[in-house]
């Protein structure tokens, strides 16, 4: 039997049983692990208030031969991001951040960057002002480290400089920016300031450009870009991006 120590974010729990949690974490070490936490449930659990999601914690593990769940014995918590929601959008921002993990994210596969990227965004992801450019910044830098984000500076085609005087194109379910003359039908148009704000995001802090005064469409035009970029570069449709749409269609 193997210890397991190391940082963490809660991703989800589940109920297991009349008094137990099973427990799915983004650690810092050993990548997305599952594991059970006995007694969790209980009223005077030792767990209590640890095991929320967006939860960073530093967690002690056991892991059994031959068996897909560690046996979680102890939970310290660091700092509960998933208690500093201050709207409902955002909280529906945070849950497309977890469903985004928990979908894309191989099990096991340890990412220090994917993790210092996590701890990067909590902070502004909870706050109703910044929470659309926290997830926009995080988008983009999932697909960055995937090795999935398209060139934000030359046409996906034939190379051509993309910049603020240019612009681009975008289709629905191709990855790619194209120019004018290799748009083949692409109709959803990227303006210029929405490239520069990408081109901003993968070479600025999340704090710097929030100090920063962006326009809100702006941060709004180029968080739909990613969004599509995400479905289409992991292959998946995410509910809670639906009901987030939803919800800001709604205001």
């Amino acid at each position: 039997m193997g210890i397991l120590s190391s940082e963490a974010i809660i991703l989800r729990t589940y109920p297991l049983r009349e008094t137990d949690k099973l427990v799915v974490a983004y650690t810092r070490k050993y990548g997305k692990v599952r594991g059970v936490a006995r007694g969790s449930r209980r009223i005077r659990s030792r767990f209590s208030g640890r095991l929320e999601p967006l939860s960073w914690v530093e967690l002690v593990a056991f892991e059994g031969r031959n068996q897909e769940l560690v046996s979680i014995d102890k939970v310290e918590l660091l700092k509960g991001y998933g208690l500093a929601m201050q709207d409902y959008q955002a909280y529906l921002r945070s849950s497309y951040l977890l469903e985004l993990l928990m979908e894309t994210v191989p099990e096991h596969e340890a990412n220090d960057s994917l993790f210092r990227l996590l701890l990067h965004v909590l902070p502004l992801l909870g706050d109703s002002h910044d929470s659309r450019l926290a997830s926009v910044y995080f988008q983009i830098w999932h697909l960055k480290l995937a090795g999935l984000l398209p060139s934000l500076a030359a046409c996906s085609r034939c190379g051509a400089a993309l910049g603020r005087s240019t612009g681009a194109w975008r289709r629905l379910e191709v990855l790619g920016l194209f120019c004018q003359e290799c748009r083949q039908g692409a109709g959803h148009r990227v303006l210029g300031e929405v490239l520069e704000l990408a081109d901003q995001v993968v070479k600025k802090s999340l704090p710097d450009l929030a100090r920063g005064k962006i326009a809100s469409k702006t941060v709004s035009a180029l968080n739909a870009v990613a969004e599509e970029m995400a479905q289409t570069g992991f292959e998946r449709k995410f509910d809670s991006l639906s009901l987030l749409r939803q919800e800001s269609g709604n205001r």
